[in-house]
C-alpha cells in the first residue's frame, strides 16, 4: 500500500504553561502550520497538536518544546472502563493512520534490518485502569500488527510508541525527537533550582530576541538562560551575574567554549553595576525563597531587584521575570511608575507553580 506523506499531524510536548508559547513559536518558525487543540495534563507535560508539511528535522529545532511526535491514533472520548483497553489495542493493531505513519517513518529511516520498538505509557484521570495496563495495551497492539517484524525492546528503539490517556483524551504518538531535545545542554554543573533548557528558552523567546540586543540575565545560575539566548541567534552584548562565586563558576564551566561570548560577574541584583538606561532586555530566574533564598530576602528583594530593572532598562525596553512568588512580584512591578506588565503565563516548575511576566519600560 502507498501512503501520501502529507499532510500529518504532529504534537509537541513541553513543560505545563508553556504550551501556548511554543503554538507562537511554531507559528512564527513554520506559518503554514495549522493550530488543532491544545491538551493539557495536571502535574505532567502538556500538548501542542498541529498539522503541518515541514521537515522532521526543522521541528527538532523547536526551543520551547521538549519532544516532538507524529500523531498515530485518537480516540477523542473515552469511557474510564477496561472497554478503552481494548479500543486502543485495536486502534494500534488496524487503524489505517498509524499504519501510515509507521510506513512513512520505516521510509524515512531506510531500515534495512527488523525494527524494534519500545511503548511509553502515560495516564492521567480516574480510570478503572493503570498505566500498566494501558502499556499492556499499547504492546499488544503493535505485536499484533507486525507479528515478528517488529521487536520490542526496552531502550534504543528505532520506533518509540508513545500512548497517552488524558482525562477522556487518548493521544498516540510515535516520538521523533531524543533525549538530546529536553537535555539539550548536557550541563556539566547541575545546581538546585536550575531552569528547565525549554523554560529558560520559552523566556527568551517572550523577551523577542534581536541581534542589537543589550541582555542580562543578573541571577544566572547554571547559564541556562544565556545559552538559550546565545542559541536564538546574534546579540550585541551578553552578561550574566549571580551574587554566589559558585554559581558565577557553574555558569562559566556549562558555557564552555560559549563563555568567550558572555560577560560573567558576581553581583548583586540590588544593586547592578550597569549603567542607566544602558540594557534593551532582562530575562531572570527570580529566588523564589524555597531551593534558594528564604522568604525573609525574597521579601527584601524584589522591591530593591525592580528599581534596579527600571532603571538600567531603555523604554522599549523587556524584562522577562519567573517566580513562584508571583503577587509579591507584580506588586514589585506595580511599585515602579515607569514599568508595564505586558502579558502573564503560569507555568509548573521545580514542583510548583509560577507564573512569567512580560514587563515593558514605557518612560
Amino acid at each position: 500500500m502507498s501512503y501520501q506523506r502529507r499532510p500529518l499531524t504532529y504534537y509537541a510536548q513541553t513543560m505545563p504553561g508553556v504550551e501556548k508559547i511554543t503554538w507562537r513559536e511554531i507559528q512564527e518558525r513554520f506559518p503554514q502550520a495549522t493550530l488543532r487543540q491544545y491538551l493539557f495534563a495536571k502535574e505532567q507535560n502538556g500538548i501542542v497538536l498541529f498539522d503541518d508539511d515541514v521537515s522532521f528535522k526543522e521541528l527538532l529545532t523547536l526551543r520551547t518544546a521538549e519532544d516532538i511526535f507524529i500523531q498515530a491514533a485518537h480516540i477523542p472520548r473515552l469511557t474510564y472502563d477496561y472497554g478503552d483497553l481494548r479500543q486502543i489495542e485495536r486502534l494500534i493493531e488496524t487503524g489505517e493512520l498509524f499504519g501510515k505513519v509507521t510506513h512513512i517513518l520505516t521510509s524515512y529511516l531506510k531500515l534495512t534490518r527488523r525494527p524494534t520498538f519500545r511503548v511509553v505509557a502515560r495516564k492521567t484521570g480516574d480510570h478503572r485502569y493503570t498505566r500498566a495496563h494501558l502499556e499492556k495495551a499499547l504492546s499488544l497492539g503493535v505485536q499484533r500488527r507486525f507479528g515478528r517484524s517488529w521487536r520490542q525492546v526496552e531502550e534504543n528503539a528505532d520506533f518509540e510508541v508513545w500512548g497517552n490517556v488524558l482525562g477522556p483524551v487518548f493521544l498516540c504518538g510515535i516520538r521523533l525527537s531524543d533525549r538530546t531535545m529536553r537535555h539539550r545542554h548536557e550541563r556539566a554543573v547541575e545546581l538546585p533550582a536550575s531552569l528547565r533548557p525549554s523554560v529558560a528558552a520559552a523566556m527568551v523567546y517572550l523577551s523577542h530576541p534581536q541581534p542589537n540586543d543589550r541582555f542580562l540575565d543578573p541571577m544566572c545560575g547554571s547559564g541556562t538562560i544565556l545559552l538559550e539566548r546565545l542559541a536564538f541567534g546574534d546579540v550585541h552584548a551578553i552578561s550574566g551575574a549571580d551574587i554566589m562565586a559558585g554559581q558565577v563558576a557553574a555558569a562559566r564551566t556549562n558555557l564552555g567554549k560559549k563563555k568567550k561570548q558572555v560577560r560573567l560577574w558576581r553581583g548583586d541584583g540590588e544593586h547592578l553595576p550597569v549603567a542607566a538606561a544602558s540594557l534593551t532586555k532582562i530575562v531572570c530566574n527570580l529566588p523564589f525563597g524555597h531551593q534558594i533564598g528564604s522568604p525573609a530576602q525574597v521579601r527584601r528583594l524584589y522591591p530593591a531587584f525592580l528599581a534596579e530593572v527600571a532603571r538600567v532598562l531603555r523604554p522599549g525596553g523587556k524584562a522577562v521575570l519567573l517566580s513562584s512568588e508571583f503577587d509579591r512580584l507584580k506588586e514589585a512591578i506595580r511599585q515602579q511608575p515607569s514599568l508595564e506588565i505586558r502579558e502573564g503565563h503560569s507555568i509548573a516548575v521545580l514542583g510548583k507553580w509560577g507564573r512569567i511576566y512580560v514587563v515593558e519600560k514605557v518612560g
